[in-house]
């Protein structure tokens, strides 16, 4: 039996993984708790750890909080983001894009117990394009204003359910979905994975939960998905684009974040995380340049589901990842 180059990547990314997970799985009791807590307090002043009592994800099972494969693309996924003609235009010290795309904006959510950070950060990065791309049409336009939260269950249960689900997710594959078929609307197709693995992935679909609602995909363009490699390109790219997900390194301390910086302090790999860069911001005080991020654990955790993040901090700055809608 041959196996393909491809096939054969992602196997060999699919045993890394699972590697991590079955080394997690057998010290993450102690990820949360008076003892790490105290730990963070005493070697750092840049960030704040939440008190363990108050702490949404002390009841949670952390290997559905993240599910990424890789953070970074494959060797298959080589389509990278270039600035603008001319280099990198001006990077601003500070930028919030929720300032800029007010009505874009989608609010946190809650992936409980379902490892699809991936399946929550395209969908929600997705979407607000499809709304930035569309907020001003000019007069002869041949579309129209379109706001909508795509679903994250479309993805979790049509892209290789068996092998991804709530269980991890490669971000090429999921993309190439994105171009080749789409997804509808959260209202068409809610979420109901909050269960994890420990449920059945409800099957794929092609008729809404509401039978008289149009089953209408949205896609990216074909071959716009991109890859921002590095911190300028990343930022060039929110600055161009407006909505944009990174990736990153979860390591046990994490998990604890209430406000400030947060910088890897103590604690083993966990796994790796996709979130939606909100934007930037710098500290003149302490010379710190941060990420602002937003999670998908719900708004108990970190400031109301925010994190801020020092740049470069557990790989932040490595990859970032968009796509232009089709519309």
């Amino acid at each position: 039996m041959q196996i393909s180059v491809r096939k054969l990547s992602q196997i060999v990314v699919f045993i890394d993984f699972m590697l991590i997970q079955i080394s997690f799985s057998i010290k993450y009791k102690a990820s949360i708790g008076k003892e790490i807590v105290d730990e963070i307090k005493s070697s750092q002043d840049l960030w704040t750890p939440m008190n363990p009592v108050d702490n949404p994800l002390k009841q949670s099972d952390y290997t559905g909080l993240f599910g990424l494969q890789s953070r970074a693309p494959s060797l298959f996924f080589n389509n990278y983001y270039k600035p603008p003609s001319g280099g990198v235009e001006p990077i601003p010290k500070n930028y919030d894009a929720r300032k800029i795309y007010k009505q874009c904006q989608h609010p946190v959510v809650n992936q409980f117990k379902c490892a699809a950070c991936w399946a929550f950060s395209i969908s929600t990065v997705v979407s607000e394009r499809f709304c930035i791309e569309t907020k001003d049409p000019p007069p002869n336009a041949t579309y129209n204003f379109t706001s909508v939260v795509l679903s994250k269950q479309h993805m979790i249960s049509c892209v290789y359910p068996k092998q991804f689900g709530c269980v991890s997710g490669v971000i090429d594959t999921a993309f190439q979905f994105m171009e080749k078929q789409g997804i509808v609307s959260e209202d068409c197709f809610p979420y109901s994975s909050q269960l994890g693995p420990n449920q059945t992935i409800e099957t794929c679909k092609n008729k809404c939960i509401n039978l008289n609602d149009p089953f209408t995909r949205y896609r990216c363009k074909p071959g716009t998905s991109k890859v921002a490699k590095g911190d300028d390109d990343i930022r060039s790219m929110l600055l161009k684009k407006g909505s944009v997900f990174i990736t990153f390194d979860v390591y046990q301390d994490f998990l604890n974040y209430g406000k400030g910086y947060f910088k890897h302090t103590t604690g083993d790999l966990l796994g790796y995380h996709a979130v939606k860069l909100v934007g930037w911001g710098y500290d003149w005080f302490r010379d710190i340049t941060y990420y602002i991020c937003q999670n998908s654990w719900g708004t108990e955790w970190g400031q109301r589901g925010f994190f801020n993040i020092v740049v470069g901090d557990s790989n932040s700055s490595q990859y970032g990842y968009t796509c232009d809608p089709l519309i």
